[in-house]
């Protein structure tokens, strides 16, 4: 057979499960889990915001998960010397936001006022500086071509928001 690399390391893994927005915790559960070592309790509002619904955070769930294969794909290739070029780019745009209607899912996001993105940090950042109300400036490419979309920002419980999930996208090379 093959040669066996052995090693004193050790992987560990962490599950967790969240309940769904809209299911109901009874009084037995709720005790059972404040008390367990193995749960914890957070009020729905630390988890969910107001306007959530089970299918919404299903759609976050499936954009995060892909998201995450992704991202370890992008690591195993990089360790095997692959070249892996990445961007930051819209993977969802939330309904009755500012973003609405100026940017569009696969949009990728150059610049937002005059920060360079690299990482879709970068994108909560930049708008996070700027007040609500404020026009703010995002170079972007859609469909090859460059192009500029002002986009102002609203106040969400005291932060800019727009209304996009950024995320990062890697160029496979196969």
């Amino acid at each position: 057979g093959h040669r066996a690399y052995r090693d004193e390391g050790e992987l560990s893994l962490t599950t967790v499960y969240v309940s769904q927005h809209e299911d109901r915790i009874t009084l037995p559960e709720l005790v059972r889990a404040y008390f367990s070592d193995d749960a914890a309790v957070y009020p729905r509002s630390a988890v969910y915001s107001p306007d959530e619904t089970d299918e919404s955070s299903d759609q976050m769930s499936a954009i995060q998960m892909v998201s995450s294969q992704d991202n370890a794909t992008a690591v195993a290739l990089d360790a095997l010397d692959y070249d892996v070029p990445t961007r930051v780019e819209v993977l969802e745009v939330i309904e009755d936001m500012p973003a609405e209607g100026r940017l569009r899912v696969g949009d990728e996001i150059l610049t937002v006022g005059f920060t360079e993105i690299k990482r879709p940090e970068d994108v909560v950042e930049a708008v996070g500086v700027v007040k609500a109300g404020e026009p703010l400036a995002f170079r972007i490419r859609r469909k090859g071509r460059e192009r500029n979309v002002v986009v102002t920002p609203v106040d969400d419980d005291g932060h800019a928001r727009i209304g996009i999930v950024p995320g990062t996208v890697h160029d496979f090379p196969f």
